[in-house]
């Protein structure tokens, strides 16, 4: 809403209570004159109620009015507007959706309306690097409750305490706009991994860098469900994991690739009651099943939030009785109006393909950067594998008599398993980041450590650091059970899912090096191993079982809760 209108809405409220307080006095004076004719009891009560009652309203009133004269000089979209009017200008409508992706038109995408995105004065707008204008320059509308306030609140920009007003939550929002633009400044676009598609992929987004509260957080600005063909307005959604954004991903690739039949269907069952109701007679026996099947259609339309299907499902509504605006039959008018939701609906075909394609594409890169982070820290956990092997194998040579008999071998052999795991500063996206940043921490305590000859410490964080790399193992294996049961619940395995947990079991079953030697990390890996364990033994015992789809259906909800509960960020956080 823009600020003019909310001056209005202010402004309406006001002469409403203005109204009602006026009105509410005429009532007072009525029960006194009544009281001074027969002073009854009851009446003394309506008067003294009546004026708590006014004294509230003339509260609210003199409240409302400080507020709207605060709002007539609160208008942040046209002053931003006007300190950067000098190198800018307001874009148009069809002049934005040409203008390549970047950062900057993703920020203005989110946090400003349609009339106050900006473009540069002078130079090429189709040109040139669009991510050098600074990102202080986009305007911020703080009246998007479902972007630039959402924003503030979710990433901790600004104290936005319960009870503050509208006009308070948006000056918070304003205070925040630094805030805002630094987040965006860590934000990274996703390459697509595709060799057809140069661009990088501004529907997923990563912070690289940023606070470690939010660092490697996915962000995906996403289109608002369009009621107007003019309105391109975009909210956004994050993930804490790129496992949960690969299968909405997932998802919403099946979801456009199902919708296309659906529409095919609806097309064919429209164009058989226009052909049915062609010359119509009002007492004609076909007439109750066509709108019968009418209000059928109407149901599979109810709700939809694209604009060509939202207009198909009102113009039915329009003529669900066969009848016209004056409610008399009327075929030729509702032949007509059946025509336009046919092509209404005809006009969203092509934005399902195109939304399909776009899906597949994110489906992709987020399979592509889920293996790539895989596989890097697989690798390293054998790498430290490796390592641990080598100092339990130098430990027990020292044991037997052999003081430091070769230990320029193990630092040697240390140090390069050491480099090997370097590729992991590469992985920035969650969860593999925060694995790598822990791992790579205790390798440079083992680095120190080899120079001290302190192999206690290097035992210490070897283990720690393998530890690490199973953990993330385990969570692998979760999130592959994850998505087998949510993608396609009904078509799942449950020996499937036997063989995935039987598989965790042996990862976390038990350590292949310093199997009896503990570190500060043993009663949260135990904690996973009793979790796990547990879940093995459950899906054995479903195995046993018959199951229809509803208790299928039911046994997988309970199985996802249970995973869910599992919270590797949490046991991270927990591990030093």
């Amino acid at each position: 809403m823009e600020f003019p209108k909310i001056q209005d809405k202010f402004k309406d409220k006001l002469q409403r209570l203005e109204a009602r307080l006026e009105s509410e006095k005429g009532i007072l004076m009525r029960h006194e004159v009544f009281y001074e004719r027969n002073p009854l009891e009851s009446r003394r009560i309506k008067i003294e109620r009546k004026k708590e009652q006014i004294e509230e309203l003339e509260s609210q009133i003199i409240l409302l009015r400080g507020r709207i004269e605060q709002i007539i000089d609160f208008n942040p979209a046209e002053s931003q507007y006007t300190e950067v009017s000098g190198e800018l200008r307001k874009a148009t409508g069809k002049e934005w959706q040409k203008i390549p992706n970047s950062v900057w038109k993703t920020m203005q995408d989110l946090f400003a309306v349609p009339g106050y995105r900006m473009v540069p004065k002078s130079g090429g707008i189709f040109e040139g690097d669009l991510n050098s204008i600074p990102l202080d320059s986009c305007v911020i509308d703080p009246n998007l409750k479902r972007s630039a306030y959402r924003f503030v609140r979710e990433f901790g920009l600004a104290e936005i305490p319960n009870g503050m007003t509208s006009f308070q939550k948006m000056q918070a929002v304003m205070d925040a706009k630094p805030e805002i633009v630094d987040a965006f400044e860590h934000l990274k676009p996703m390459s697509p991994f595709n060799p057809e598609r140069q661009a990088d992929n501004f529907r997923l987004l990563v912070f690289e860098d940023y606070k470690p509260e939010h660092d490697g957080k996915i962000l995906a600005p996403i289109f608002l469900g369009r009621q107007s063909p003019i309105e391109d307005r975009k909210v956004f959604q994050t993930f804490d994991s790129i496992y949960p954004a690969h299968r909405k991903a997932l998802h919403a690739k099946c979801s456009y690739q199902s919708e296309a039949p659906k529409i095919f269907g609806l097309l064919d069952r429209i164009n058989t009651i226009r052909e049915q109701t062609v010359g119509l007679k009002k007492g004609d026996r076909k007439r109750d099943a066509i709108v019968e099947q009418l209000g059928r259609e109407i149901e599979i339309l109810e709700g939809a939030t694209n604009h060509f299907k939202a207009e198909a499902g009102d113009l039915l509504k329009e003529i669900s009785g066969i009848k016209d605006s004056l409610g008399r039959h009327n075929p030729g008018i509702t032949c007509t109006k059946l025509v336009a939701v046919l092509n209404r609906l005809t006009k969203r075909l092509p934005q399902i393909k195109s939304k399909a394609q776009a899906m597949s594409e994110d489906e992709q890169t987020l399979y592509m950067r889920i293996s790539r982070g895989e596989e890097i820290l697989n690798e390293s956990r054998k790498e430290l594998l490796e390592i641990c092997a080598q100092m339990e194998a130098y430990e027990g040579r020292n044991e037997s008599g052999e003081l430091f008999q070769g230990y320029n071998e193990l630092r040697e052999n240390t140090l390069s398993s050491i480099e090997k795991i370097q590729n992991l500063s590469t992985l920035k996206i969650r969860p593999f980041n925060l694995y790598a940043k822990k791992i790579l921490e205790h390798a440079e305590i083992i680095r120190g450590a080899l120079d001290e000859r302190d192999i206690e410490k290097m035992r210490d964080s070897g283990i720690k650091a393998y530890i690490l790399g199973k953990i993330f193992k385990v969570q692998q294996e979760k999130e592959r059970i994850l998505q087998a049961i949510s993608l396609n619940p009904n078509e799942t395995d449950i020996n499937v899912l036997v063989s995935y947990a039987s598989d965790l079991d042996l990862i976390i079953s038990k350590r292949q090096v310093y199997e009896f030697i503990r570190t500060d990390y043993e009663e949260t890996y135990e904690g996973i191993q009793a979790i796990v364990g547990m879940l093995v033994k459950g899906l054995r015992v479903h195995k046993q079982k018959e199951h229809d789809i509803e208790s299928k259906k039911a046994m997988f909800i309970r199985l996802q809760k249970y995973l869910e509960e599992l919270d590797f960020q949490d046991i991270l956080n927990g591990l030093n």
